[in-house]
């Protein structure tokens, strides 16, 4: 499921749907035998949402931003970073740490 922006500026596909993605559920796809499967993911689960960014690295998968809808129904950017343990089909919220700026030059 999915849209595109045209380099005219215009837009195909998902513009005025509320489509978001739910994050709890993860599905797999097996290259040996080329079949799905659905696993129920847990810990600190992203809220649920669109258009977020994903990346791998080793047994991880990240996700950060999105567009989520707030408390009142309301659409809004978010900025959460969070990681998905394949190993262990447990999300992570990733907080940034505060840099220790005391010691570095102007």
């Amino acid at each position: 499921v999915g849209g595109y922006h045209k380099a005219d500026g215009t837009s195909t596909g998902l513009k005025d749907r509320d489509v978001t993605v739910d994050l709890c559920d993860v599905n797999i796809y097996s290259i040996e035998d080329a079949t799905w499967r659905k696993i129920k993911a847990k810990g600190t689960i992203p809220i649920k949402g669109s258009g977020m960014c994903m990346a791998t690295n080793g047994n991880f998968i990240y996700t950060f931003g999105g567009l989520v809808i707030n408390d009142t129904r309301m659409r809004e950017f978010s900025n959460t970073l969070h990681k998905l343990d394949t190993t262990t089909m447990a999300w992570q919220e990733l907080v940034p740490i505060k840099a220790n700026t005391q010691n570095r030059s102007p």
